[in-house]
């Protein structure tokens, strides 16, 4: 409930003290166990410890007939004691915890502090006044103590907050760590709901069904989450990274597509830079060859680079006849062919072939789908004449 306890970040938002005490942030190094930031306080005249006090505000009014768990790490220049208390900031009510006796060394100390069932606190202190002295304080922790089971509900701001600084650990450590070896990215991936807009964003507002790994950023940071993930990329990444937004269905939900590139935009106008739109493409024989070729044409028309990502193409039946697999080939052959003609070649990126085998019985993914390039084998099929013949842009493998 302290944000900013262990004063890393060199500031001292939220406390304040008053009387003669003066207070601020220390220098580096200073801070507990010889490390980082702390704040130091001086008090120049000795009297009553409750004359010179320093604080931290609360928001709001801490629950009433509560338990609450207090951590700090405290020393002086001298060896001195001192009190911690919860008061009401109005009434100056208090509610007083242990004496603590500090010395020249970093110590932890801890307090349960109970709040009165009929009065308000909402201020935590320190009474500094008895002794005149320096004090360094640092790593202060203060949460509510829940029984098991209980849900304490944060605030929508909280929430906010909390994945905000999750999004940013996560993409700061992916791309400072892998930043020298990789320079292409999908900084977002599948953000587009498919029913019953698919214009709209996913979302698990309303879901009580979610799986255990099911999450949405959104939810949390809105509809401009993208535009925070590329900027945080191109922050902690190279500046000539590229980076892509990529989805899935596009080439059968022609309004999922026109949703995305409308999502892209938006995302540019809060101020982020999209290098890429990637189009996955899990399809069949059977799938529409004329939105095949319109999802193209839409795409091109952002002047983005445009790549497939995740191309294979199912049969959808458990023996497959010969007719069929010349129907792989064809459709292999007619989305690499229909790449090339309606992406211009500035804009092309590239096509990832997502399963170069057939899919085993026991795979996650199309389990015994004959999707592949090769067989498990390693035999050639014809769908691997069909993507050589549209890379080559002629007939190189002649029916026998």
């Amino acid at each position: 409930m302290i944000p900013n306890g262990d004063f890393e970040n060199g500031t001292m938002d939220g406390w304040g003290g008053w009387s003669q005490i003066t207070y601020g942030i220390s220098q580096p190094g200073q801070g507990a166990g010889g490390s980082g930031y702390a704040i130091e306080i001086t008090n120049p005249t000795a009297g009553n410890a409750w004359e010179q006090q320093f604080a931290w505000n609360f928001d709001s009014e801490l629950d009433s007939d509560a338990t609450y768990f207090v951590s700090f790490d405290m020393r002086a220049a001298d060896n001195v004691s001192i009190d911690v208390a919860l008061q009401n900031k109005t009434t100056y009510a208090g509610t007083g915890g242990p004496a603590i006796a500090l010395t020249t060394e970093w110590q932890t100390f801890e307090w349960y502090a109970k709040t009165p069932p009929d009065d308000v606190r909402d201020r935590l202190f320190f009474n500094l006044g008895a002794h005149v002295t320096t004090y360094y304080l640092d790593n202060v922790v203060f949460c509510k103590v829940v029984e098991m089971g209980e849900t304490i509900e944060k605030s929508d701001e909280e929430k906010e907050e909390i994945i905000y600084e999750a999004l940013e650990t996560w993409i700061e450590g992916m791309l400072e760590t892998c930043s020298e070896y990789i320079t292409v990215w999908d900084v977002v991936n599948e953000p587009m709901s498919d029913w019953p807009d698919a214009t709209q964003l996913k979302t698990g507002v309303g879901n009580d069904n979610l799986a255990a790994d099911e999450f949405y950023w959104q939810d949390y940071l809105g509809k401009d989450y993208a535009a925070i993930a590329f900027k945080l990329a191109r922050k902690y990444g190279n500046e000539t990274d590229i980076h892509f937004i990529n989805d899935y269905g596009l080439e059968s939900n022609l309004t999922k597509c026109k949703g995305l590139i409308d999502f892209v935009e938006y995302t540019e106008s809060r101020g982020a830079r999209v290098d890429g739109i990637a189009t996955q493409m899990h399809i069949s024989i059977n799938n529409d060859r004329e939105k095949i070729a319109q999802m193209f044409e839409m795409l091109a028309a952002t002047g983005k680079l445009i790549k497939v990502s995740e191309l294979d193409i199912a049969l959808e039946v458990d023996s497959p006849t010969d007719e069929e697999y010349k129907a792989q080939y064809d459709m292999y052959r007619y989305v690499i062919e229909t790449y090339k003609e309606k992406i211009p070649v500035s804009q092309q990126y590239g096509i990832t072939i997502w399963c170069p085998l057939d899919s085993p019985e026991d795979s996650f993914w199309l389990p015994g789908e004959q999707v592949g390039l090769w067989t498990l084998d390693y035999s050639r099929k014809r769908a691997y004449a069909g993507v050589a013949d549209a890379l080559a842009g002629k007939t190189i493998f002649e029916e026998e």
